[in-house]
């Protein structure tokens, strides 16, 4: 017997449906777990908690890269994971009178469209869910979560890694005019114009005239993108076009746009 059915006592199965639909619509837990999953892409995952010293506590997390997503964009979790261990914890003071659970799993999926859907699962009814209890997500997902890029961006990790680690940010004035970017009075370097994106918005333009490469983002002129991985994919295409170093710069027009360029020297 299972602990749904352990806390049934002879009550109607459909009115405690109900009172758990009803408290996971007064908790937002669609919401909260969608802030954790990133802004954007398809997410198949299970959140693993358990009461320890009195409070829930999030133990593991469950994934699998898909073709295009899977996993939840490891910042945001990371940022969001307090605020679903706060939601955990509402969850277990919420339950009807009499009801208790020591551990549990929350399903997530997300699909292109329409919000994110959550499965729950606890205390013995948690032990043997798994990610074949969830369906894959449905829609295109992310172009950076495409598994050929991913192994691309892998393999090129090591020629990466120098120039990200030459990353320079426009901390003074600077412009940029005939294939020359210059910062301040005196520091100038020959550069390319890579891409452009918009931190509230998350849209990511390429400046290149052709793409750098023929993995899934670099075919698209625009995306959506969180930051890590815009800054990812600057940097595989500044590696691509044979930079030293990167550029950073924020334009004044429109506001706040994040300008990438290429460094050569």
């Amino acid at each position: 017997m299972g602990w749904f059915d352990r806390q049934l006592a002879g009550r109607d199965p459909q009115a405690l449906y109900a009172e758990l639909a009803l408290l996971t619509r007064r908790l937002r837990a669609s919401e909260v777990i969608g802030k954790a999953s990133g802004r954007f892409g398809l997410r198949r995952y299970i959140v693993r908690f358990e009461r320890r010293l009195l409070r829930i506590r999030i133990v593991g997390v469950e994934t699998e890269q898909l073709r295009n997503g899977g996993p939840p964009d490891a910042a945001s979790f990371d940022a969001g994971a307090a605020g679903i261990e706060r939601m955990l914890e509402d969850f277990a003071a919420g339950l009807p009178a009499g009801y208790r659970l020591e551990r549990g799993a929350l399903g997530v999926l997300r699909d292109e469209t329409g919000p994110v859907q959550v499965s729950w699962r606890l205390d013995e009814d948690a032990d043997n869910f798994g990610l074949f209890e969830l369906r894959n997500p449905k829609g295109q997902g992310s172009p950076v979560e495409d598994q050929g890029y991913l192994r691309a961006l892998e393999l090129w990790a090591g020629k990466v890694a120098p120039v990200r680690g030459t990353w320079v940010t426009g901390q003074e004035s600077w412009a940029f005019e005939g294939g020359r970017l210059k910062l301040g009075t005196d520091r100038v370097w020959r550069a390319e114009a890579l891409a452009t994106w918009v931190p509230h918005t998350g849209d990511y333009s390429w400046l290149v005239a052709e793409p750098v490469g023929d993995e899934a983002p670099f075919l698209h002129p625009t995306l959506v993108l969180e930051m890590r991985p815009a800054l990812d994919l600057v940097a595989f295409a500044a590696t691509r076009r044979g930079a030293t170093g990167i550029f950073q710069g924020t334009l004044t027009q429109p506001a706040g746009v994040q300008a990438f360029f290429a460094l050569k020297g």
